[in-house]
């Protein structure tokens, strides 16, 4: 088969977890023999045609008003002017149109859509092909794709959401085939109202190409150390719920803990912010942006105590990879993964000792080093391109074989 991926964003221009997974997806299938293709934004005056690291692309010219995601400098006002634009005055349909007529694929899988815009879906209807919806994040619902304002998750769409998705909603009739990263993303969207015409719903995680073997020991002892290193790796956020992460930490006096954050903060007073919490606690250190893999090879257990609504996280998954224990919150759709898998925990961000505790007995199940190879062995037996592009082959022959009937 011939199948499109439409995203947001595309190598070189990554913005976060979802344009890894889709390039990850994109060789799953071709792994299996497809013909995989992506199609994303590019900073353009026309189509673009290009082959990135062996994966067919076609850049959309972007021609929304506003700062894109690309620009550190745009505010929350530019966020909300490139999205409008994109909903009703961008090219961007028209030029997916030009793809499909081109590429002529037997079905769609569309992604992140901010500056997209939900009228692609009228394109691949209008031209009869089939598509497949993928919820990675919250756009249908919130212009800022969070559903999360003033340190609060969001129960319910405020006014002016409602009014500025509208048209999405609308156009979300249009999708025969909905996928969600976690069943707390697409419960999300269903429960009010949208994406009413998808017949075929299915939940797939998303995929990770886990190394050949795990740590086969805690990194604290291959390093010649005795303390046990707990780690945080993302985006330095409020939401991301670091501040309580450093507060749980603080109340595990023993000395032979440390913890190691890595990740830029989303601004400059942020990062200054926490060092400042920080400051009487010499186990806690801070070493910014890190490739993943040089993070793992430094912890032995690993967090993610997000406070807003995660659909998911690529995190608890990379951990398991790698063998190493982890501690969900049990905010969103994040907990869906130690539940299905049998491996890491979840608490309440919330209960500072809760969470302290969950990470304590990540701690001495890390010492013990009893799980390690079994977790990497189930992350890659759930988690891989392969079987990623295998439950989405399964969704796609569903939607083919539905229409042909």
């Amino acid at each position: 088969m011939k199948i499109l991926l439409v995203s947001d964003w595309f190598k070189p221009n990554l913005i976060g977890g979802a344009e890894i997974s889709v390039e990850l997806l994109a060789r799953g299938l071709l792994r299996f023999g497809h013909q995989a293709a992506v199609a994303s934004l590019r900073k353009a005056t026309r189509l673009v045609r290009e082959e990135v690291d062996g994966v067919r692309h076609f850049g959309l010219p972007m021609g929304s008003v506003g700062r894109s995601p690309l620009d550190a400098t745009r505010t929350n006002v530019d966020s909300l002017l490139w999205q409008l634009s994109s909903e009703y005055t961008s090219d961007v349909p028209k030029h997916l149109g030009e793809v499909l007529r081109e590429f002529r694929p037997d079905a769609v899988v569309t992604n992140n859509l901010a500056g997209l815009s939900t009228r692609i879906w009228n394109v691949a209807r209008d031209q009869g092909v089939p598509l497949v919806h993928s919820l990675r994040d919250y756009y249908s619902l919130c212009p800022f794709g969070t559903m999360y304002r003033g340190g609060r998750n969001c129960e319910r769409q405020c006014g002016p959401c409602q009014l500025v998705t509208l048209r999405r909603k609308r156009h979300s009739g249009s999708v025969p085939a909905l996928v969600g990263v976690s069943q707390f993303i697409l419960d999300a969207h269903r429960d009010r109202g949208y994406f009413g015409n998808a017949g075929t719903t299915a939940v797939i995680r998303t995929p990770y190409e886990a190394p050949a073997s795990a740590t086969p020991a805690p990194a604290s002892a291959s390093l010649g150390e005795k303390k046990t290193v707990i780690g945080f790796i993302g985006r330095l956020h409020p939401s991301k719920g670091v501040e309580t992460l450093m507060a749980a930490f603080s109340t595990l006096k023993s000395k032979d803990l440390s913890l190691l954050i890595a990740g830029a903060p989303h601004r400059v007073e942020y990062g200054v912010t926490l060092r400042a919490l920080a400051a009487g606690d010499s186990r806690i250190g801070f070493i910014g942006y890190v490739k993943s893999k040089d993070f793992y090879d430094r912890v032995d257990v690993v967090a993610i105590p997000s406070l807003w609504n995660e659909p998911i996280s690529r995190v608890p998954i990379e951990a398991m990879a790698h063998g190493k224990p982890f501690v969900t919150s049990t905010h969103g759709g994040i907990a869906e993964v130690p539940r299905e898998s049998g491996h890491g925990a979840s608490a309440d961000p919330n209960d500072v000792a809760a969470f302290a505790a969950a990470l304590e007995k990540a701690c001495e199940q890390s010492r013990s080093g009893a799980t390690v190879a079994d977790a990497a062995a189930t992350a890659r037996r759930l988690y891989s391109p392969e079987t990623i592009a295998r439950q989405y082959l399964d969704v796609i022959e569903k939607l083919r074989a539905g229409r042909a009937a």
